[in-house]
């Protein structure tokens, strides 16, 4: 009698399965998407190329045209299309020549059949430079002050891509750099996930030759993106019974390529769970069975819906949401200084 129920119980499980995979389109039919590797183009006072990448995540032809009007700046390809999961490289060449010191910056537009995309870029001729470098995983958001030529029309905030680098541009050598800077996951209807990080520091540039900064995400945090080819989920706890538990009211969409999400404690024994979206199945990936931290700094991972991961019938957690204390790290210059996040009691 027991095996009997044993069999009808997995049955009953197989054919919910089942029944939330048929309804989903498959991945490959998804219209054409855009992807821009960049958030800006900086050439600083020596380099005269440059390049961005336009990727189709989707199956579907995109279409693209770009336009600027930017008299130093010359693109190779200004309009073209694009398979299904194909990219196009954009290479960029700038000219110097007739220019004085000075800071100089345009746009370029980007339009697909999908969306609008806008690039800075960022030239100078004979300025002192400060470089700050985003090693990590979202857009970091810089503001920065200095003792010198600190004037309404110097750009003095600053937007980082992910990996990428920006730099600060000044007549002369300033005395002090002091910048605050913040990162984040997406937002969605200004609904911040995972956890804020900030740094503050100030920089006295005059014991630096050649200043550079790279803006760090201790170990003690990941950063944490899905793929998910199969079925919607929602929602998602990350942390999931523990006292750093955080709980995200997002839907993870069906996708092929990682869906990021945003910054959270890292902890011996992580674990994320996810809801099958209209269903009371769950997915969940635990640190050490279906993934591994490294334990470094500007550490990520991205986990996958139904491929390493384990799947069965939620049974009743009681979840809550606690803010994680703040603790002290040992000081590196440019790590993070303060951690904030929302909780629910």
């Amino acid at each position: 009698m027991k095996s009997t129920n044993k069999s009808f119980v997995f049955l009953l499980f197989i054919l919910i399965l089942l029944t939330n995979l048929s309804c989903k389109k498959s991945v490959n039919d998804l219209p054409a998407r855009t992807k821009i590797d960049v958030i800006s183009l900086s050439f600083g006072n020596a380099k005269t190329t440059g390049n961005f990448t336009i990727q189709n995540t989707g199956q579907q032809i995109l279409s693209y045209a770009i336009t600027e009007d930017i008299p130093w700046l010359e693109l190779d390809k200004t309009n073209g299309k694009i398979a299904g999961k194909s990219f196009e490289p954009i290479n960029a060449t700038v000219n110097r020549d007739g220019l004085s010191q000075n800071r100089y910056e345009g746009t370029v537009r980007i339009s697909t059949n999908d969306k609008t995309t806008i690039l800075t870029a960022y030239l100078t001729v004979d300025m002192f430079l400060v470089t700050v470098v985003n090693p990590v995983f979202t857009t970091i958001k810089i503001d920065v002050d200095s003792s010198k030529f600190k004037t309404a029309e110097n750009n003095y905030s600053r937007l980082i891509g992910a990996g990428d680098s920006t730099q600060f541009s000044y007549f002369e050598k300033p005395d002090l750099f002091i910048y605050y800077a913040q990162t984040s996951g997406i937002y969605t209807d200004s609904t911040l996930l995972g956890l804020k990080m900030e740094w503050d520091d100030i920089l006295i540039v005059g014991q630096t030759a050649i200043p550079r900064i790279f803006l760090d995400v201790p170990k003690e945090y990941f950063f944490l993106s899905f793929i998910n080819p199969l079925q919607n989920l929602y929602p998602l706890y990350v942390n999931a019974g523990s006292s750093f538990e955080k709980l995200e009211n997002i839907v993870i969409s069906q996708s092929s390529e990682p869906m990021p999400v945003g910054y959270y404690q890292a902890l011996e024994n992580t674990v994320v769970r996810a809801f099958v979206y209209g269903s009371s199945l769950s997915v969940t990936w635990s640190q050490g069975v279906q993934f591994n931290f490294p334990f470094t700094k500007n550490q990520d991972i991205t986990l996958e819906n139904y491929l390493n991961d384990s799947t069965g019938k939620s049974s009743p957690v009681r979840h809550y949401q606690l803010l994680p204390p703040r603790e002290i790290f040992d000081k590196h210059y440019g790590d993070v200084i303060e951690v904030m996040g929302s909780c629910k009691q």
